[in-house]
């Protein structure tokens, strides 16, 4: 089993007094449209808001394919 499901939960209050701190930090990395590409591959989901960035810019309000701010890679 992962490491990390044997932790205890965190409360609320602890997530809480987290807000305006820095927490888990990492090195930046390029999301560029292969990387979109090849995530929307994995995930099976190949609609135009994923995989292509003119159509996406013409008829969405990112003004751009939408996993840059995707929350699976926001997480």
């Amino acid at each position: 089993m992962n490491e990390v499901w044997k932790k205890p939960p965190i409360s609320l209050e602890a997530y809480q007094s987290m807000v305006g701190h820095e927490v888990g930090v990492s090195l930046w990395h390029l999301v560029d449209q292969d990387r979109i590409n090849v995530y929307a591959d994995v995930i099976e989901d190949h609609q135009f808001i994923h995989v292509d960035p003119e159509r996406a810019k013409r008829e969405t309000a990112f003004g751009t394919t939408d996993d840059v701010v995707d929350e699976h890679h926001v997480v």
